[in-house]
């Protein structure tokens, strides 16, 4: 599992560098628009993340396997 992890964050490194580099010469518009798709894809991915975590951690507390 540990592995799969880095190998997923070192292909979405490697997909957000290329993406800044392929939009380098674009229109400043269309850039800021897949910037901020970006951005919020991100932050939502983050915020489902934590919150079934949470929710994970309190269901097991509650079964008392905690």
């Amino acid at each position: 599992m540990r592995q799969f992890g880095n190998k997923a964050a070192v292909r979405f490194a490697a997909w957000l560098c290329g993406t800044t580099f392929i939009l380098g010469g674009c229109d400043p518009t269309i850039q800021a628009t897949v910037e901020d798709g970006i951005i919020a894809s991100a932050t939502s991915f983050t915020t489902s993340f934590m919150a079934a975590l949470i929710q994970v951690l309190t269901e097991a507390r509650n079964a008392g396997t905690i």
